[in-house]
């Protein structure tokens, strides 16, 4: 299915506006009650929001910013990876459970912006696109002004505005808006938005430390080849 950003539409400039007002800046904050639980692996208080999809009324569970759980009578029915965007993990493994940074606040969002469109009569609908390896569908995740019919792709609304970085997944409807990402995701980050400041300053220092210790006579190729330094 094709990845239709709808970033040049009216509808796109209003939930931008609404999305800035519910996010704020990025935050490492692990005071938020709403989000307290995705500190630490506990499926049972993540926050739910009731949305109007394709005419139904449905009940949702983030994960976190980039997966939504469709729910039924308390269990989970379907898990669903929006296509386009990576965000970090709520409840990482790795990291006993733990929250990596900013995934906590990258969640809040993707739940207050379906929450507040949601408030103002907008709907949502769903295209798939495969199925990745964990067994998750892999959809383009719209905003839809009932009005006007005018959809937002909820990847490059969340891209543009900051708050997920590009991911590049398993199908070709997925490398297909791999591209047209990018060039979403390099024009917020030339304007300092949200995550994306955060990863250009980083890009930099990557940049600025590989001019200062790679163009060194020396290699760097194994660990063996590092007691030189």
């Amino acid at each position: 299915m094709e990845f239709i950003t709808g970033e040049n539409s009216s509808l796109f400039k209003t939930l931008s506006e609404n999305l800035n007002k519910v996010a704020g800046k990025p935050t490492n904050d692990r005071s938020n009650a709403i989000i307290n639980s995705y500190y630490y692996i506990d499926e049972t208080i993540k926050p739910t929001v009731s949305i109007n999809v394709a005419g139904q009324t449905q009940l949702w569970r983030i994960v976190d910013g980039d997966t939504i759980e469709l729910m039924n009578n308390g269990q989970v029915q379907e898990t669903y990876r929006l296509v386009g965007i990576d965000t970090r993990e709520t409840a990482h493994t790795n990291n006993g459970g733990r929250t990596e940074k900013y995934a906590a606040w990258q969640a809040k969002t993707l739940y207050e912006i379906l929450k507040d469109s949601s408030s103002k009569g907008y709907t949502f609908e769903l295209g798939e696109t495969g199925v990745d390896k964990y067994g998750r569908y892999l959809e383009n995740f719209y905003i839809v002004d009932p009005k006007t019919k005018s959809k937002v792709n909820i990847a490059a609304l969340l891209i543009a505005n900051g708050v997920a970085d590009i991911s590049n997944q398993e199908t070709k409807s997925s490398k297909e808006a791999y591209v047209i990402s990018c060039g979403i995701r390099d024009e917020a980050a030339s304007k300092g938005m949200g995550i994306h400041e955060i990863n250009v300053k980083a890009e930099i220092a990557a940049e600025d430390f590989k001019k200062t210790f790679f163009d060194k006579t020396y290699t760097y190729n194994t660990r063996s080849e590092q007691k030189d330094y």
